[in-house]
């Protein structure tokens, strides 16, 4: 299995119309529900976690992408910060025992089937 790595932007809004909730924006709180989640998710160590600060799908918040060598680049959009963490997880288990990272839509977790913004081939 080839080594992801996963961006959350950082400053995602946490809802269109809503910058911030309890202080902290959309992509804060989903980091922090992804963080307290990998210490006993069982694919932790194949996978390389990134808060940047911008994906560009300002328009979609919250959004994480997807990437791995030989594999489909993919960029979610439209999480909700606060439910998005277990399903991105699901996701990442599919992700990182294909072949090509291309995840159906059926096959992607219920909060990731509307969200897909991109799919990147390799170069």
């Amino acid at each position: 299995m080839a080594r992801a790595v996963v961006f959350v932007c950082r400053y995602c809004l946490f809802a269109p119309q809503q910058p911030t909730q309890d202080g902290k924006s959309g992509g804060q709180h989903l980091w922090e529900a992804l963080q307290e989640q990998l210490p006993t998710w069982p694919y932790r160590e194949q996978v390389e976690w990134r808060q940047v600060d911008c994906l560009s799908g300002c328009s979609h918040p919250c959004t994480v992408a997807v990437a791995a060598p030989g594999k489909l680049s993919c960029l979610f959009g439209e999480l909700p910060p606060l439910l998005a963490a277990p399903q991105v997880l699901a996701f990442l288990e599919k992700y990182l025992q294909s072949e090509d990272g291309a995840i159906p839509r059926p096959q992607r977790p219920p909060l990731l089937q509307p969200g897909l913004l991109a799919k990147i081939p390799p170069p």
